[in-house]
């Protein structure tokens, strides 16, 4: 991924990935892909349905980082570690933060 834009593409890609997971009663489906240094990042898409029974798709993105490496894009004093990035939760990161990880590791990714 040479450029911003191969990054973002490449995350709203997302059902090129593995998918590894599907819970059809709530509408999620988790795909994943694991790149070159052996961090992984985890698309979960979640079929809404509203009060008119109109559907759309969300999907939030997670990035998982392998125990060894240490990385945090935020600012030291903002009290949040590399831990946050070593457990799956399903609140996600955002795809800026995502697009920064790929672009700060591109020669190991």
């Amino acid at each position: 991924m040479k450029n911003k834009t191969e990054r973002e593409e490449f995350l709203h890609n997302y059902k090129a990935w593995d998918l590894f997971a599907v819970i059809g009663g709530i509408g999620l489906r988790f795909y994943q892909v694991t790149l070159a240094n052996g961090a992984k990042i985890v698309a979960t898409e979640n079929e809404v349905i509203r009060y008119n029974d109109e559907r759309s798709v969300s999907v939030r993105y997670r990035l998982l980082l392998p125990e060894t490496e240490d990385y945090s894009p935020y600012d030291v004093h903002s009290g949040i570690s590399t831990n946050e990035f070593k457990t799956y939760s399903p609140t996600g990161h955002s795809v800026s933060q995502i697009v920064d990880y790929l672009t700060k590791r591109k020669s190991v990714i």
